[in-house]
C-alpha cells in the first residue's frame, strides 16, 4: 500500500485558484497512474489524498514507484506553478494475518512524515512557492 498526498494544494488554491487546484490533482493522478505497474490499483481517497495497492509487491517495487513519480514530477513544469509535488509512504504486508488496515496506517503514517520533512525543508528554504514545488 502507498500513500500519496499532494503538497501545497491550499496554497495553489489560495494564490491560483481552484481551477489550478484541481489541475495539479489531475496532474498527480497522471504522475501516479503512469508510475504505477500494469497490475496495480491507483485510486483517490480524498480531497488530494491517493491510496496506490501493488499486488505482491517487494520493497524494491515500491521503491522504483517512488523513484518514478518523483521522476515524473520533476518532468513537469505547468504554470504558474512549476512542477507538482506528492509525500509518499509505503507499508508491504508480509503476515496474511495483519490487518489491511493496519498495512494502511503505516503507509499514512510514513506519508505523514514525508511531509512534516517537506514542510521542514520548505521552511528552512524561507518557503517560496514555486521553489517548493520543484
Amino acid at each position: 500500500v502507498i500513500s500519496c498526498d499532494l503538497n501545497c494544494l491550499k496554497h495553489a488554491n489560495d494564490i491560483y485558484g481552484h481551477q489550478t487546484g484541481d489541475r495539479l490533482i489531475v496532474l498527480a493522478a497522471e504522475i501516479l497512474k503512469s508510475a504505477a505497474p500494469p497490475n496495480s490499483i491507483v485510486t483517490r481517497h480524498g480531497g488530494d489524498e491517493f491510496f496506490i495497492l501493488i499486488p505482491n509487491a517487494t520493497e524494491l517495487t515500491a521503491m522504483r514507484f517512488l523513484e518514478n513519480v518523483y521522476a515524473g514530477c520533476r518532468g513537469i513544469n505547468e504554470e504558474p506553478f512549476g512542477s507538482p509535488s506528492i509525500s509518499m509512504g509505503f507499508a508491504i504486508k508480509y503476515n496474511p494475518g495483519e490487518s489491511i488496515n493496519d498495512i494502511i496506517d503505516k503507509a499514512d503514517f510514513l506519508m505523514y512524515e514525508s511531509k512534516r520533512n517537506f514542510k521542514n525543508a520548505a521552511a528552512a528554504d524561507k518557503y517560496n512557492y514555486r521553489g517548493a514545488l520543484n
